[in-house]
């Protein structure tokens, strides 16, 4: 799993793609894990690529992935973060959203044994 690379706010658009793909990896390793570990399927939506400069886009996008992270977190049995909600374009607001989705991932990871 891919975590490191999920940890930092994205700065350019490089480094935008980097963190995108890293995501989508991690969501599949972990609705994987989740149907091995317990025989729960979780819905897999395209995550990557996205882009923050489509306002209808990017909200589609929070949608899909707030909902995978519902899936996943209820199949784990913790509680998450209102991921489906921020403005890209604010450094601050960025940095926040970030952290939160990190820390859900990391506890995620914690829970099926990988890192």
């Amino acid at each position: 799993m891919p975590l490191a690379e999920i940890q930092d706010a994205p700065e350019t658009d490089a480094d935008q793609q980097s963190w995108s793909f890293a995501n989508m990896v991690l969501h599949r390793d972990i609705n994987r894990l989740v149907l091995a570990q317990k025989n729960i399927r979780i819905d897999e939506f395209a995550l990557d690529p996205f882009n923050p400069s489509d306002p209808v886009g990017m909200q589609q996008w929070l949608n899909l992935h707030q909902q995978m992270h519902n899936q996943q977190n209820q199949a784990l049995g913790i509680a998450g973060y209102n991921l489906s909600e921020v403005n890209w374009e604010d450094d601050k607001a960025k940095a926040q959203w970030i952290f939160a989705h990190a820390d859900e991932h990391n506890r995620i990871a914690t829970i099926l044994g990988v890192s």
